[in-house]
């Protein structure tokens, strides 16, 4: 097979898809990936492809000269925001910007990646357009389309709950997620859905767990932000503070991971660890460590299966706000659970909300919690997701 492999704008779609194309079933299969907004210097590319093992002899990853990558990620900021305003306002204009971009998809067919014959091509499942894209499909019209997840929670509607925003329509012959929970993408790619669980975590299961009741190491996840996600940023720095006080004096070591996007946040959060002899940020990779932890504490975050897919237990932290206004009660990620916005992972009973960071102190409760997380995870992801994905793809193209 020929694969092309287009990464949008986020490491969290390499961490999804990188475990299944480094996986040896695709060893005699040709793979192209293209990081299209992730870095603009190439000894920083240089690094991503050592980090995620993409240095195989049957891999190819495409870098362009700086300029033109800024030209053409310009130019398609601008046109395809134009582009949807003309449409409905101004028609000429759509006429004419339309006819630009066809000639610019034109010129990028100098690109070799451009009118190679792919059998497939990965798209992630925000589904923004580029031009490059755009015209990767054009000129490869025959290729089969594969959408996959650029993250590892569940998007899944409350019920009788509608999208605020219909989704949009794309060409798609094969619709990836990570659970049959996610309902989300069931709704305009039902025909071409399938849960074939997230490649690290079921490479997880098949790895020593990384929870050791007699550790003294805790790990805390952080978020670039907190409004978006069910709680002030003034409520989550209290709740951290409070947190670090209760590890110091039970003489933990502390390990604070920031979110990989900086926000004015994070300074402040930064500020509460300086002075703590115990506490260190952590700046390894979740998707290989080899670190024992206790346990670990989370805002709301799908990192945090990274963890429970090592059999570490999760609490959820966050100080959730009641949910009396209507527009708090339906989210892809969050929903109204006795008048309080909760998140699926909590609901599932993947991860725990923690009422008391008291409970912490009892081994035998993180024993159960890592036991329960840990059949749930598995009991909704599935396993063996690198061979589930590549038996799919088989049956794809021979369509």
């Amino acid at each position: 097979m020929k694969i092309f492999i287009f990464i949008h704008e986020s490491k969290g779609e390499l961490d999804w898809i990188a475990p299944f194309l480094t996986d040896s079933i695709l060893a005699n299969d040709t793979v192209d990936i293209y990081l299209h907004n992730i870095e603009k210097s190439n000894s920083k590319i240089e690094k991503i492809i050592k980090n995620y093992n993409l240095d195989k002899s049957n891999f190819n990853v495409f870098k362009f000269d700086n300029k033109i990558h800024l030209f053409i990620k310009k130019f398609e900021n601008i046109s395809f925001k134009l582009l949807s305003f003309s449409k409905e306002n101004i028609f000429f204009v759509y006429i004419i910007l339309n006819w630009v971009v066809n000639i610019i998809i034109k010129f990028l067919s100098i690109f070799k990646f451009i009118d190679k014959s792919y059998d497939l091509i990965f798209r992630d499942y925000n589904l923004k357009d580029t031009v490059l894209l755009n015209s990767l499909i054009k000129h490869n019209s025959l290729a089969k389309i594969v959408v996959f997840p650029h993250a590892f929670g569940i998007q899944r509607l409350p019920s009788g709950a509608k999208l605020k925003v219909k989704q949009r329509r794309v060409k798609c012959d094969l619709w990836l997620e990570n659970t049959n929970l996610s309902t989300r993408s069931k709704i305009e790619y039902s025909e071409y859905f399938f849960a074939s669980g997230a490649p690290i975590l079921s490479l997880n299961y098949k790895k020593i767990t990384s929870f050791s009741k007699s550790s003294k190491n805790v790990i805390i996840l952080l978020r670039d932000g907190y409004e978006r996600y069910g709680c002030s940023n003034e409520k989550a720095l209290e709740t951290f503070k409070a947190a670090l006080q209760f590890l110091k004096t039970h003489n933990y070591n502390v390990f604070v991971k920031m979110h990989p996007r900086r926000s004015s946040v994070r300074k402040s959060f930064l500020s509460e660890i300086k002075g703590c002899d115990n506490v260190e940020i952590y700046c390894g990779s979740l998707i290989n460590y080899n670190k024992k932890f206790i346990f670990c504490l989370t805002y709301f975050s799908t990192a945090g299966l990274l963890l429970t897919s090592r059999q570490v237990p999760v609490f959820d932290i966050t100080k959730y706000r009641d949910c009396y206004n209507l527009k708090d009660k339906g989210s892809l990620t969050h929903f109204c659970h006795k008048k309080r916005l909760t998140h699926y992972l909590m609901y599932y009973g993947i991860q725990d909300a923690l009422v008391n960071l008291n409970a912490l102190l009892d081994k035998n409760f993180l024993i159960k919690k890592s036991e329960n997380q840990y059949k749930n995870l598995t009991t909704y992801y599935p396993n063996n997701t690198n061979q589930r994905i590549y038996n799919k793809l088989r049956e794809v193209i021979k369509k």
